[in-house]
């Protein structure tokens, strides 16, 4: 037992001595090819042997990589992470951890709307929820994930599949339409009272900023996956159309509104969007 602690320790000592220290709290996201470059072969095959398995070797690195999680060594602890469902991709322990410490990397971007540490979040978020849907409650409750709660994509991930048509309609709440020709981009935001408010984007005229336009209300209704929405002081009386899913085992991994004569709407960011 004592042998197995001491090489613990040296592992960690060694990672850390590479990777910062395990005292600094990261003030800005590291570069994500540090992470992605990061040897884990340097411990593979010592550890293999006393693991005895790539299952147990993985839960061994993804308990390295708590300890430096528990330390604030971020990068230290997404390095680890990564090794641990590299080495088996069933880990989904080590998919989630990895994907908490790339949505803390988020909170400290500047640029939200083109993160890669969000995209790398929401991946390894999906798949640990893929291989149990428990992680789904779980992430609800866990604050590092604080600054993705209004990405679509984190909306999607943590609304059950067999929800009903009405909840994922209103949880996803702003839905929007690409910029079709001369129509400007069009915004459809769904309240639980079954009021819809709909804004089309317009563009301004050579050299000025466009603006939304003036909110249009209307009232939805929805049966099964059918949507129907009237604007009563609108040219546009009503529209018809579907909620549309795309599944993959316990997760959505798309969702579109689809219209008849009206271009499909998408559930992106509202405020990454015009």
């Amino acid at each position: 037992m004592l042998r197995k602690k001491i090489r613990f320790s040296v592992l960690y000592i060694y990672c850390a001595f590479f990777l910062g220290s395990t005292s600094n709290v990261v003030a800005k996201p590291p570069n994500i090819e540090l992470i992605r470059n990061y040897d884990c072969d340097n411990y593979r095959q010592s550890y293999l042997a006393e693991a005895k398995n790539k299952s147990k070797l993985s839960k061994l690195f993804n308990k390295f990589g708590f300890r430096a999680y528990k330390k604030n060594d971020m990068t230290l602890a997404a390095s680890l992470f990564r090794c641990a469902f590299l080495e088996d991709d069933n880990n989904y322990l080590a998919h989630y951890n990895y994907a908490s410490v790339f949505a803390i990397f988020n909170s400290q971007n500047a640029d939200f709307c083109n993160s890669v540490y969000l995209v790398e979040s929401m991946k390894h978020l999906g798949a640990s929820i893929n291989l149990n849907e428990n992680r789904r409650v779980r992430v609800k409750k866990d604050s590092d994930f604080n600054s993705v709660r209004d990405d679509y994509e984190y909306k999607l991930l943590t609304i059950n599949p067999n929800a009903s048509a009405a909840f994922i309609l209103t949880t996803m709440k702003t839905w929007f339409g690409p910029q079709q020709g001369i129509h400007g981009t069009s915004r459809l935001i769904f309240l639980d009272n079954q009021v819809v408010k709909w804004r089309v984007f317009e563009t301004g005229k050579a050299g000025e900023i466009g603006k939304w336009s003036k909110t249009i209300l209307g009232k939805y209704r929805i049966k099964d996956n059918k949507l129907y929405i009237n604007f009563e002081e609108y040219k546009i009386d009503h529209l018809e159309g579907e909620i549309l899913l795309v599944k993959k085992n316990n997760i959505i991994k798309e969702a579109k509104l689809k219209f008849k004569d009206f271009y499909q709407h998408l559930p992106f960011m509202d405020n990454c969007n015009i």
